[in-house]
């Protein structure tokens, strides 16, 4: 217990004149001396002591003015009332707070009492409080220990709440192991420690635990750890507490790896400086640290986790290190960050892993890497796109709604491109493909408003599985289906040349000039190529509405398949008279 003790300060308020030396009779010089010095003592001895037993801290007030032992006399009168705050220190509650040994009367907040002739000796007593084992609710493992489930935090909480090393159930004492998921969520706990006991988490205690500034291990805990209030288990960094004061953080030295969840909603933190050695940072570790400007990665670093850094809006760039092997899926899920790299060592781009970071535009691919992950850059600023060589596939909807896009420049060595890979990527005046690409999935380009104004597709020359007429793309072979048709090409016809076999789904997607199209008795599947056509013909609802006729007979136009896997053939497009026109006659639009 911690003691401090204010001394007593004794103040006379008016000087005693010496007079010369008497015979000590009644009314001599002598005798009122003595008499004066006796009666002014006892009338103008005023003082104030305060002794404090804890850590709290005790505030007097009179009148708006703060009261001390220097002042107490000056400010104070005897019979005047004084307003006292007792406020408890960390982790503690006021036992008791005495006038003279009396207890002072509480109104509100405060507690009052009139000062005294003489000597005012106020007492107060704080005393830290105690976590009851009681407050935990927890269930029995099956190998008979006990894994804490929640904490029923008290009216005044501990400060630290204390992980108990057992727990009473049917009478019998059992080891206490393990912490489940979100035991202190949303409670207002600032400190915890961690029993010798416990062993393993399931899931993150400290989850929403938005008060929380350190975490303190038992000293003879063998598998958790604690510095400076961070919290570890063995060489990995497992739990940075949410509230923890300070903007900046040094990962220790020797540190192996950063566990799921380690900084998730860390608030306060603006850099964190990984250092060399430290191999992977884990699943949504700094998810949601909402002030996160900088975070520098160590060569060696070989894995991010999935949405390790999603939601980090403070984020400024993300320059990730050589030696990383691995980027999980959403790791910079909706991050702030305007920059990123890549290493050589990454060959894939995880799926997600910068969807709707709707600030980022400058990309840098390095060689080395081979896959663009699904809906990787979805939604982004990205301006320009200049694959490495060594890419062989862009996957689905890698690019899609990234609006700002603006110059394309794919690689020799590409494979493949997927479904909608730059769909809605509005400003992409041309296209060139090269001479490796053999896969294209559906309607990369769709609703890309641009392409076929002033330029369309290109290819290089010798691809064998693709080819270009008049700025259309068509697969080749003997049965060659019609792939893209540019959204901004200016016919308001178009016949399907006699051959193909196919128009592959969403082909004519977004498309909003064509008004008529002629299919030939080649065409056996439709697959719903024409959806969401948005004209401007004559006809129809808010006339949107094409004019479809067919060159084959109407019992060739019945095994045509229409819908493939997209639905219907026509969906949200409505068909001119609602008919298809037939060479011997019209057929009703199914």
């Amino acid at each position: 217990m911690r003691k401090s003790v204010l001394l007593a300060a004794v103040l006379l308020g008016s000087a005693v004149v010496l007079g010369s030396c008497g015979n000590g009779e009644e009314g001599s010089p002598s005798s009122s001396l003595s008499s004066g010095v006796s009666s002014s003592f006892q009338e103008e001895s005023f003082s104030l002591s305060i002794v404090v037993e804890g850590s709290g801290i005790v505030r007097l007030f009179k009148d708006g003015k703060e009261i001390n032992q220097d002042n107490f006399a000056e400010l104070v009168e005897p019979g005047d009332t004084v307003t006292v705050e007792a406020r408890p220190g960390k982790g503690e509650t006021l036992l008791s707070l005495t006038m003279g040994g009396e207890p002072l009367p509480l109104s509100g907040r405060y507690h009052t009492f009139v000062a005294q002739e003489g000597e005012n000796l106020l007492e107060a007593r704080f005393v830290l409080i105690e976590t009851d084992p009681s407050d935990f609710g927890f269930r029995v493992k099956e190998d008979g220990t006990a894994e804490i489930l929640s904490y029923e935090a008290p009216v005044e909480v501990p400060s630290p709440v204390v992980i108990p090393d057992e727990v009473v159930s049917s009478g019998e004492s059992i080891p206490v192991t393990s912490l489940g998921e979100g035991v202190f969520r949303n409670l207002a706990v600032d400190s915890v420690r961690i029993g010798k006991s416990v062993s393993s988490f399931s899931g993150d205690p400290f989850l929403d635990a938005w008060d929380l500034e350190e975490i303190l291990v038992d000293e003879e805990n063998e598998a958790f750890s604690s510095v400076d209030g961070v919290l570890f288990q063995g060489d990995d960094l497992a739990r940075y507490p949410i509230a923890k004061p300070g903007k900046e953080y040094l990962v220790p030295s020797g540190t192996k790896n950063i566990l799921a969840h380690a900084f998730e909603d860390a608030g306060a933190l603006e850099s964190v400086a990984i250092p060399a050695g430290v191999l992977s940072v884990g699943e949504e570790s700094f998810a949601s640290a909402r002030n996160l400007r900088e975070v520098s990665f160590p060569d060696g670093l070989e894995s991010i986790g999935e949405m390790a850094f999603s939601y980090t809006s403070s984020l400024e760039e993300a320059i990730l290190p050589e030696g990383l092997l691995s980027l999980g899926e959403g790791s910079f899920y909706s991050t702030g960050a305007r920059k990123a790299s890549f290493p050589s060592t990454l060959k894939e781009i995880g799926s997600r892993s910068f969807y709707f970071a709707r600030s980022l535009r400058e990309i840098y691919l390095a060689e080395g890497l081979e896959t663009i992950g699904e809906e990787a850059f979805i939604s982004t600023a990205v301006s320009f796109l200049s694959c490495p060589a060594s890419l062989r596939r862009i996957e689905k909807s890698a690019f899609e709604l990234c609006s700002s896009l603006i110059s394309l420049s794919l690689n020799e060595g590409l494979l493949s491109i997927g479904d909608v890979a730059f769909g809605r990527a509005n400003y992409i005046a041309s296209v060139h493909l090269p001479s490796t690409l053999r896969e294209v999935g559906i309607n990369p380009f769709q609703g890309v408003t641009t392409l076929g104004r002033e330029g369309t597709f290109t290819i290089e020359e010798g691809n064998l599985y693709l080819e270009i007429k008049d700025g259309v793309l068509y697969t080749k072979g003997e049965e060659p289906s019609l792939l893209v048709y540019p959204y901004a090409l200016p016919a308001t016809s178009f016949s399907v040349p006699e051959g193909v076999a196919s128009l592959a789904q969403d082909s004519f997607c977004y498309q909003s000039v064509l008004k008529e199209v002629t299919i030939p008795a080649s065409v056996t599947s439709i697959h719903g190529a024409f959806r969401s056509m948005y004209l401007e013909a004559a006809g129809g609802a808010a006339g949107n509405a094409l004019r479809v006729n067919y060159l084959g007979t109407v019992a060739e136009w019945a095994s045509v398949n229409l819908h493939g896997s997209a639905g219907e053939w026509h969906e949200d497009t409505l068909i001119e008279g609602s008919v298809v026109h037939c060479s011997d006659g019209d057929v009703t639009v199914a």
